[in-house]
């Protein structure tokens, strides 16, 4: 009787330990499922971004080539009003002391 206790304890012991082996194992592969679907959503989020910015710098380039050609033509138009300026002055002198004819 004894002898049948001690095989039942064993086999028992036995048992226990592949269903926590078995148990313990599906956990571990449900666990490496979790770890791959986030590395592909982590791939998926980093791709996102990086078109993102890509789209980003390319705006950012079309602004600033907008901006140097607005500060040129401001440059031109501020070149033309010294020009104008210029002139104006000149006409004003002319009409104020009109050049003498010599007879």
């Amino acid at each position: 009787m004894s002898f049948r206790l001690i095989v039942g304890i064993i086999v028992a012991c036995i048992a226990t330990g592949l269903l926590v082996f078995f148990v313990q194992r599906g956990f571990g592969a449900d666990g490496l499922k979790r770890i791959r679907d986030l590395e592909a959503r982590e791939m998926h989020l980093y791709e996102q971004l990086s078109q993102k910015d890509a789209q980003r710098e390319s705006q950012r380039r079309i602004y600033i080539e907008r901006i140097r050609k607005g500060e040129t033509q401001l440059s031109e138009r501020a070149q033309e009003i010294i020009t104008l300026r210029a002139r104006l002055a000149v006409n004003s002198m002319t009409l104020r002391f009109p050049p003498t004819s010599a007879d």
